[in-house]
């Protein structure tokens, strides 16, 4: 048995059959359009808004395919970040709430009677 370690796709092997070894795993050249499914078994994508059923259909006018229209346009989408760890979210918090401590020299007292009036509201 020849397994592609790329595809996981399982073909015999009839010479190591002849050595006794009935499975083996074996690094081998994938070439994936060799895999690729045909035309005719592809799944069908289905769109069903109208507006972006027009859209297709007004880029497609050039003479490119829908296939190739679809695919520059999720090409062109990027890819979602990776969650960060629980330390990388920590180290950020951190480093944003170190930006804003404040000031020690600032005391209470100083900052009420920049805030409040003798009275006590508000200024």
């Amino acid at each position: 048995m020849l397994i592609c370690c790329f595809c996981a796709e399982k073909r015999l092997l009839v010479g190591l059959r002849d050595l006794g070894v009935s499975k083996a795993i074996i690094m081998t050249v994938h070439d994936p359009a060799i895999n690729r499914r045909p035309r005719h078994q592809q799944a069908a994508i289905t769109i069903r808004s109208d507006k972006a059923a027009e859209l297709l259909a007004r880029l497609t006018r050039t003479g490119r395919s829908q296939a190739e229209v679809i695919e520059a346009a999720l090409e062109s989408v990027p890819l979602p970040q990776p969650k960060r760890t629980r330390e990388e979210r920590l180290a950020r918090i951190q480093a944003l709430v170190a930006t804003f401590k404040p000031d020690p020299s600032f005391t209470m007292a100083q900052f009420d009677a920049e805030t409040y009036d003798e009275n006590g509201l508000p200024r």
